[in-house]
């Protein structure tokens, strides 16, 4: 992983979300030929250490082995609805809504410690426990970050007893057939105003108050919007923060 001139890299694991991405050319790192192994199941501390090149359904028909499952709706559910899993990186760094986020929460509070690329080299942050005092949780800037600080090498996650699962709460409206979309997330006082004014409507959970649609929809006023090619509202608040942390995980730009 070696630095690479001028030209920064994008960080890929099987391809599912790179529609979100403003620029998704090359080059690339390929994530999933990286660590892609199951490093440890602890079903009576309900986690899992697993590399992040690893297939979200291959770590999910592992668990279940164990009685225990990441949080995320089953396939009867769809790719949609589940968050369009692809690798444990790509869980991760896109942090994409899914059916149970009301339930369960996101990625965020399921990452209790991870392995990052951090200056040419691996560094740890957290702890592979649920409680801890491991000091700063400097590994959940990754969370949502699509790459641009670097690659999360290997994470480990809170798990859930699959008995436990919640019910999913989310409607279909109409079949998604894999290309880009749009998520919408608006005050729960808004939501079912929100939603009757919104057409091209693939499926939405009253619980998370998000909605996905096909098309580009209008802005919910609060709340958020992520759609393909880079769109999102409200744009970043904190561009002097973004500055700062590339400057300090990525002071080469090695990665974008």
């Amino acid at each position: 992983m070696a630095g690479c001139g001028d030209v920064s890299k994008l960080v890929r694991g099987l391809g599912t979300k790179t529609f979100f991405l403003p620029d998704s050319s090359g080059p690339f790192l390929d994530a999933g030929a990286g660590r892609s192994e199951i490093v440890d199941v602890s079903p009576e501390d309900q986690t899992v250490t697993v590399g992040t090149g690893t297939r979200i359904d291959d770590l999910q028909h592992e668990l279940a082995r164990y009685g225990q499952t990441l949080p995320i709706p089953t396939d009867d559910w769809g790719a949609l609805l589940r968050g369009v899993p692809g690798t444990v990186g790509g869980l991760i760094g896109a942090n994409l809504p899914h059916a149970l986020a009301a339930q369960c929460g996101g990625v965020k509070d399921w990452l209790l410690h991870a392995e990052v690329w951090f200056k040419g080299g691996p560094a740890s942050s957290g702890a592979k426990v649920v409680k801890s005092v491991a000091g700063y949780d400097v590994h959940k800037l990754y969370v949502g970050s699509w790459g641009s600080l670097g690659p999360v090498l290997e994470a480990t996650l809170r798990t859930w007893p699959i008995r436990a699962l919640p019910k999913v709460e989310a409607v279909r409206h109409s079949e998604w057939g894999g290309g880009p979309f749009w998520a919408v997330r608006t005050l729960r006082s808004m939501f079912s105003t929100y939603e009757m004014g919104v057409g091209s409507i693939l499926a939405s959970d009253p619980a998370s108050c998000t909605l996905w649609v096909d098309s580009e929809p209008p802005r919910p006023g609060e709340g958020w919007v992520l759609g393909p090619a880079g769109h999102r509202w409200p744009e970043p608040s904190a561009p002097r923060l973004t500055s700062r942390l590339k400057a300090v995980f990525d002071p080469e730009g090695e990665w974008r």
